[in-house]
């Protein structure tokens, strides 16, 4: 900002220096009249600029942070309202409240307020944390003021009528009810719970519906613009930002209001609670209480989560997964909303008091020991990826600003780095000591459904574990003498990064007898993520190897490897998909080469050790067991169907049937059938320059001995007669999906389905109808899942116990209806507006970019198409859209699939037992 009043500044003294040159005619006697103030400047009480935007508060109370960004056409506008009043210690109204906002509005006519952000191009997402309701559009960023203009409509008029308050109250105790199932979800609530004395919302699973005109009066005490912080990134002006929230919103005068979201009172000491799941894994989840967000130590704490439980590398994974073969998978994290350091796990169902203990003796080795230098450039690199992560968006822009602004210091987002990288080994131990002890924390277990009753209370677990501490960590340390430990390369100090918002195109570079590449320049982090793959995948697999491609991938890279990636502040991360199958890896640019060298050693010469594909084995089984409830699996079910005789047929039950008999000498066959000598399609975004990268890959990925690989397979015969078939699901309520087959992806059908997607999903018809209209959905959507040999388009929706059988029926009706008639002008157009939306804001994630690039290239597509995908969506026309529909959305060939709860599995996580220390 203050190198555009320099410029302006200077441009003005050389107008005038020429105009004094030049003969003067007349002169005025008048002086010119000053230049008026800005609107926004006449109703601020405070104005500031720095590094990350804008940020005034007004006379109103309400407080405005904007971030311009030029690195994605889009804007994100999101709401904070602080939970004051009524809404303070009520959680179930906050969340009616949060939902029945987003079903009013005046709009004379206009339309839903779901319809009138699908007619932007964008979406929307509401959530609630103990602080805050939140509200967020993300649209299209020459749409920004219809954007505010909507948001505050729907924070102004929500609907209060009795229906809509009845049926979003159903279909929100449903969604807690399916959500509360996840056993991941249910052990979070209860630690939360346990945490600070109140219950979650629809705990009890039953509808909250109130007393409208109650629930009015809650509204209008609460929903204030004192109460409100406002915070925009994209890209934008922040002056015409400004300038517009403050014709939009009332400037009575009125002092900020803000909440904490603490706990009047938080409950003190160890706390316990055990909970059921199905399966044979079980899970653990401890919570410490920790400072606020912002505090002295809490760079320091956020480093201490990432030394014990971030990254493939970490302390925790490390130490007690593969090497000493107990936890099948450890994360650890900081929830700024809850002041708490969070540490889950999973574990065998027979292992998991071992595992508890394991997690205690970790802790104190760290109280008790600094962490070496490796571990901590290891944990700030892990800290730093998730930071440069979050910038790809512009929603996540907005949430770290957001964050600096409740933590106290809106002007910290861009020092963030520079923080965990002040932090000293001492400050972590020392946070550790402060905080990581049981005298402060809560444990959550869940247990598999065939474990036996555990009648223990809180004070047993404590004294238990304590007893047993000092023996653990005397042979966990004595066990660590004996290991010979390689001495990793460390990073050296990078210089200053400056970044860039220029955007740069697509481009393409050839290695004599190697692999294509496509780059694309973009400079506003200091990172290069790199996609490596190989055609096959799913497709190459038969049901006696099922999910053979995964497992390689995640045996390929040695501990010792991944370790290296990530103290070098990068990650590896595996993709086995149905047409093609690789990595990722992402890494600063400055270390970049480095991080390469050991990723190449292990797909060029990788050993399968017996052991560690044992291992992998046992934690693939645990992944799948863990997602055989969800969406996902749910629409493999369905292509199981759909594709029977196809590879593309195989489910995640024919995969965990086949893992058991794999070996290593099975996985080093398929290594050298498929990835050895073979050569990569290579997609990079990120901190290069030009086409520079290719040069890095003439050694290990090129040669006369390379092989180049063409398409293998024949095109999947569409299915000619559909079925509907019923199965058993954990999760309470219904899942319905009807899917139907699709062309391939280099099929010229592709554009009129991505408008098709674009007029049903998302924010489309299926969720208006479904949702607002008739209340039998609480979520709704069309997906198109695009393949090179055939794909697949879905209708999906999750419903409640009673819902389901008004939710297909109706889901069918506008299925059936769209084949047949084209739809109103306006709802077309708003349709290809969403189609190009969704595709914004998928191409803002990096990895999700590169995805896009390798599907598209490898169909054997041009990079002229890859730039015009926008200009095609836009060529879609009325009659092609009709009889794209009519020819993919045909009745007889729908296969539908209806899962629901089955009686007496106990699906959902239920209290066993629950206490507290006496």
């Amino acid at each position: 900002m203050n190198r555009i009043r320099y410029g302006a500044a200077i441009a003005a003294a050389g107008f005038l220096l020429v105009s004094l040159g030049l003969p003067q005619s007349r002169r005025s006697g008048r002086r010119a009249a000053p230049e008026p103030r800005a609107p926004f400047l006449l109703e601020s009480l405070s104005y500031e600029e720095a590094a990350p935007g804008a940020r005034a508060v007004l006379k109103n109370g309400m407080t405005v942070l904007v971030h311009e960004t030029r690195t994605a056409p889009l804007v994100a506008v999101r709401a904070y309202v602080s939970r004051v009043g009524p809404l303070a210690a009520d959680d179930t109204l906050a969340e009616l409240m949060g939902a029945l906002v987003c079903r009013g509005g005046e709009s004379g006519g206009a339309g839903t307020f779901r319809q009138r952000v699908h007619a932007l191009g964008g979406v929307f997402s509401r959530s609630t944390d103990p602080g805050h309701n939140l509200l967020e559009i993300v649209a299209p960023a020459d749409r920004w003021r219809q954007a505010l203009v909507l948001q505050a409509d729907a924070m102004g008029h929500p609907s209060f009528d009795p229906e809509v308050v009845r049926s979003e109250s159903s279909l929100l105790a449903a969604e807690a009810r399916a959500r509360r199932a996840q056993p991941g979800e249910a052990a979070r609530a209860a630690l939360f719970e346990e945490g600070s004395g109140r219950a979650a919302p629809g705990r009890d699973g039953e509808p909250t519906a109130g007393d409208p005109e109650g629930i009015r009066a809650a509204f209008a005490a609460a929903y204030t613009p004192a109460a409100m912080t406002l915070v925009v990134a994209g890209d934008v002006r922040s002056s015409d930002i400004l300038n517009e929230i403050v014709r939009l919103y009332d400037m009575s005068p009125k002092p900020p209001v803000r909440a904490s979201g603490r706990p009047a009172r938080r409950p003190e000491g160890f706390r316990y609670r055990a909970l059921r799941r199905e399966g044979p894994q079980a899970g653990i989840l401890f919570g410490f209480r920790t400072g606020a967000a912002g505090g002295g130590d809490s760079a320091a704490t956020e480093v201490l989560a990432a030394l014990l439980g971030g990254g493939r590398s970490s302390a925790l994974e490390a130490r007690w997964g593969e090497r000493e073969g107990l936890l099948l998978g450890a994360r650890a994290l900081v929830a700024d909303a809850r002041e708490m350091l969070l540490l889950e796990a999973e574990t065998d169902g027979a292992d998991i008091d071992r595992a508890e203990l394991a997690v205690m003796t970790e802790i104190e080795r760290i109280k008790r020991r600094e962490p070496e230098r490796a571990e901590m450039e290891r944990a700030i690199g892990c800290l730093e990826r998730s930071y440069w992560r979050a910038l790809e968006t512009v929603g996540g822009r907005a949430a770290l600003l957001a964050r600096c602004e409740f933590s106290g210091n809106w002007k910290r987002m861009q020092s963030y780095p520079s923080e965990w990288r002040r932090v000293e080994a001492r400050e972590v131990r020392q946070a550790a000591v402060r905080y990581l002890g049981l005298d402060n924390g809560v444990l959550v277990e869940c247990l598999p459904g065939s474990a036996g009753a555990r009648s223990v209370t809180a004070a047993v677990v404590k004294k238990t574990l304590e007893g047993l501490l000092p023996a653990a960590l005397e042979e966990a340390e004595r066990k660590r003498e004996k290991e010979v430990v390689y001495a990793p390369v460390l990073p050296e100090e990078r210089g200053r990064f400056e970044p860039s918002e220029v955007q740069y195109p697509l481009r393409t570079a050839s290695i004599l007898r190697g692999p294509e590449l496509y780059i694309q320049e973009d400079h506003s982090t200091p990172v290069i993520d790199l996609g490596l793959f190989y055609p096959g995948g799913r497709r190459a697999e038969t049901a006696e190897n099922a999910g053979i491609t995964a497992l390689m991938l995640e045996a390929m890279m040695p501990p010792a490897a991944l370790r290296q990636v990530e103290i070098l502040g990068g990650a590896v991360e595996s993709v086995a998909g149905d047409d093609f199958f690789g990595v990722f890896l992402s890494v600063p640019s400055a270390n970049f080469e480095a991080a390469l060298e050991p990723l190449s050693r292990a797909i060029r010469d990788p050993e399968f050790v017996p052991e560690a594909v044992a291992w992998k084995k046992r934690v693939r089984s645990a992944e799948l067991a863990g997602r055989k409830d969800s969406l996902d699996a749910g629409m493999r079910g369905m292509e199981g169907v759909l594709f029977r005789d196809s590879a593309y047929a195989l489910t995640g039950g024919e995969e965990a049937s086949a893992l058991p008999a794999l070996t290593a000498e099975d996985l080093e066959l398929w290594h050298r059938e498929t990835m050895r000598r073979r050569k990569p399609v290579v997609a990079a975004v990120g901190d290069t320059t030009g086409t520079a990268l290719a040069a890095r890959f003439v050694k290990d990925f090129s040669g006369s001995r390379m092989l180049g690989e063409e398409r293998k397979g024949e095109f999947v015969e569409p299915l000619e007669k559909g079925s509907v078939l019923e199965a058993g699901g954990a999760r309470p309520g219904r899942m319905l999906i009807v899917g139907y087959p699709a062309p391939p992806e280099e099929d010229e059908d592709l554009y009129a389905l991505r408008v098709l997607e674009g007029y049903l999903g998302g924010m489309g018809r299926l969720a208006q109808q479904l949702r607002d209209r008739l209340g039998v959905a609480w979520h709704a959507d069309f997906v198109l899942r695009p393949r090179l040999l055939g794909g697949s388009v879905a209708a999906v929706a999750l419903t409640g116990d009673e819902g389901g059988e008004g939710a297909l029926e109706a889901m069918r009706a506008e299925l059936d209806a769209v084949g047949r008639r084209p739809p109103a002008s306006h709802d077309f157009r708003a349709a290809q507006a969403a189609a190009a939306g969704m595709h914004r804001i998928r191409r803002q994630e990096r990895h999700a970019r590169i995805l896009e690039m390798v599907r598209h290239f490898m169909a054997g597509k041009g990079l002229d198409e890859y730039r015009e995908f926008e200009r095609n969506l836009g060529g879609v026309t009325g009659e092609d859209f009709t009889a794209a529909a009519a020819r993919i959305l045909r009745p007889e060939r729908a296969v539908v699939l209806k899962i629901g709860e089955r009686a007496g599995a106990g699906g959902a996580a239920v209290p066993e037992t629950r206490g507290e220390e006496r």
